[in-house]
């Protein structure tokens, strides 16, 4: 009889998921440190920004420790982890960040500057996709932006898997082979990687203009703006 197949899961994950995600994802600390230095070309009088998928509030504290001189500023954490958001509470929340543990596309924004949406949209399906950066869309102010970064296909079925290599690879520095398999056992099926081309449909057909920054890999990095 064959063991059933243990799905990834985030839960109870906080004390690991920072060391985690930066051996596991190339270009990771860039794409954050171009994204929270960048910010400050988006804010207003009352900035709001939202951090969509915050996971442990790390990198959200980022964002607030380099704005945290504006007269009015408030950052919002978001993630579907009751356990992350316990831990960000806990650890990086104040009187201009919070942390809120609800899902996505049930979420009502409020009039935003910039979204951070980092690596998250991955686990989210197409329809999902759509509907939340409908919704990021019609919620950003003008002259807002969204920082989006995640894991894209390439076009060509051959680059991809020369990619994938390459990635299981560099990752090998700091998993052995025997936790890239299960974990890549683990996360089929949740992970929901789209191809390169129908990310940019995606982008137009939800009004935003792109703006590729960085791209590591199979990993993009965005810039979208209000066309």
């Amino acid at each position: 009889m064959r063991n059933k197949r243990h799905l990834w899961s985030f839960k109870n994950f906080e004390n690991q998921f920072d060391k985690h995600i930066l051996n596991s994802i190339p270009g990771y600390s860039e794409s954050w440190w171009y994204s929270i230095n960048l910010s400050k070309s988006f804010i207003s009088n009352k900035t709001v920004i939202y951090d969509l998928g915050c996971s442990t509030g790390k990198k959200t504290n980022l964002i607030y420790k380099n704005l945290k001189d504006l007269k009015s500023l408030e950052v919002i954490g978001v993630d579907i982890e009751k356990s992350m958001i316990n831990y960000a509470n806990k650890k990086y929340s104040n009187k201009q960040t919070k942390f809120k543990k609800c899902n996505l596309d049930k979420l009502n924004f409020k009039k935003t500057n910039i979204f951070f949406c980092m690596f998250t949209f991955n686990f989210l399906s197409r329809e999902e996709r759509f509907k939340i950066l409908k919704k990021m869309y019609k919620s950003l102010k003008e002259g807002g932006a969204i920082f989006y970064a995640d894991k894209v296909i390439d076009e060509n079925s051959s680059v991809e898997v020369l990619l994938n290599q390459i990635h299981s690879l560099w990752k090998q520095n700091k998993f052995s082979a025997s936790q890239i398999l299960q974990k890549q056992e683990q996360i089929r099926g949740i992970m929901q990687p789209i191809k390169e081309n129908e990310l940019n449909k995606l982008f137009k057909k939800t009004g935003f203009k792109k703006n590729l920054i960085l791209k590591n890999l199979n990993f993009n990095f965005y810039l979208l703006t209000k066309n």
